[in-house]
């Protein structure tokens, strides 16, 4: 016979009703959660689009020209995608630079919702603060970009891949098979050079770039050849800077705030030679650039005979260089490695140094003039470049 409890139910009954709570009590979470779920991704959909409206407007209101077309909305359930067409965005009129491109889309988690990506692949137009015109076709193309709970970016990557870039320079194009920009506001106050002996500027961001097999328009008869292997250039910039902010009042400020950029390592792979260096940056007093960098070359000898075969340099002064360089150079350390040449590298007062020997002069950099008065009703450009809201 079946056991019975007090009440004369079965006991397999009771384990039985149990089960049927415990798994009724599982459906029933699991539906809540995917209610939740989808009430999520809607309510992140409708922030992503009413963000980006947002963001146009006050960019608008202070100065910029941003526009783009009737966005659209899909991606459900994992994500929430955006499409923006006939994307416009130009700078405030004192930085005088305008970006383009027939269509992109955002792509954001709803459980990560501050992460933002932009898929760029495809073509873009810019114009430089110069005035000078690019054209650049992306075959594959992301933005990455983090956004701290204020609102404020706080850190970016870009990866690119068989990039073609279109300028100034005639025709053909710069090819790069691939490159990867990353950029980081930290902000920990200790000084670069001291190890932490005093107050900075509050800002600080960290920047990596590097790009791979650059090729350059046949027509340039450039004296290392057309394909630059790799360039990285690893940088820390402590002063204020702010990416909305024309060139000129960036340098201003960052200027007066006695701002450094701490360059911890560049690299330059352009067979037969090789450059690495490290060193600081920063401005004088009339916003020129200095530099004490530290340089360590490989290749020199092979790069020597190159200029020589484009003529650049004579074959008897070639021979004499060779000697020079060799008796200031030491071997190399790891099996096969040729000699390796170390100079200190100084710009100051416009000047070139490389070693104690004067090289070239340092074109002054313009900062691009300003537009002043107003812009629009309510907003104008002071003097120093700088967009007010009257």
């Amino acid at each position: 016979m079946a056991r019975r409890d007090d009440n004369g139910t079965e006991g397999n009954g009771r384990r039985f009703s149990r089960r049927t709570v415990g798994g009724a009590g599982v459906v029933v979470f699991l539906i809540l959660l995917l209610i939740g779920y989808v009430v999520q991704w809607f309510g992140t959909a409708s922030t992503v689009r009413d963000q980006l409206d947002k963001w146009r407007e006050s960019r608008n209101d202070a100065g910029w020209a941003v526009s783009y077309g009737e966005t659209g909305l899909h991606g459900f359930p994992f994500w929430v995608r955006l499409d923006v067409p006939d994307v416009s965005v130009a700078g405030p009129a004192s930085a005088n630079w305008r970006w383009e491109t027939d269509s992109l889309m955002l792509e954001v988690s709803p459980l990560h919702p501050r992460d933002v990506k932009a898929h760029l692949t495809g073509r873009h137009r810019v114009r430089l603060a110069n005035g000078a015109s690019l054209t650049v076709d992306a075959g594959k193309a992301l933005a990455e970009v983090s956004v701290a709970t204020w609102g404020r970016i706080k850190g970016l990557k870009l990866a690119a891949e068989k990039l073609a870039v279109e300028g100034p320079w005639g025709p053909g194009s710069i090819s790069v098979e691939k490159a990867h920009l990353s950029a980081d506001r930290k902000g920990d106050g200790k000084r670069p050079e001291d190890g932490g002996g005093g107050a900075l500027p509050p800002v600080s961001w960290t920047a990596e770039l590097m790009a791979d097999n650059v090729g350059f328009p046949p027509h340039h008869a450039l004296p290392l050849g057309r394909r630059l292997k790799r360039l990285l250039l690893d940088v820390r910039a402590r002063g204020p800077l702010k990416l909305t902010d024309s060139l000129r009042v960036n340098a201003r400020r960052f200027n007066k705030a006695d701002g450094r950029v701490e360059v911890r390592e560049m690299s330059v792979d352009w067979p037969p030679l090789r450059v690495d260096a490290g060193g600081r940056l920063w401005l004088d007093d009339g916003r020129q650039p200095r530099a004490r960098l530290t340089a360590q070359a490989r290749g020199f000898f092979q790069a020597l005979d190159t200029f020589a075969e484009a003529g650049l340099m004579p074959r008897d002064n070639v021979s004499v260089a060779k000697v020079v360089l060799g008796m200031l150079a030491r071997p190399g350390e790891g099996p096969g490695e040729g000699p390796v040449l170390s100079l200190p590298v100084v710009v100051e007062d416009s000047t070139l140094f490389v070693g104690p020997a004067e090289l070239a002069r340092v074109p002054e950099i313009d900062w691009g003039g300003t537009r002043t008065g107003p812009v629009r009703p309510g907003v104008k450009v002071t003097p120093e470049g700088e967009v007010i809201q009257e």
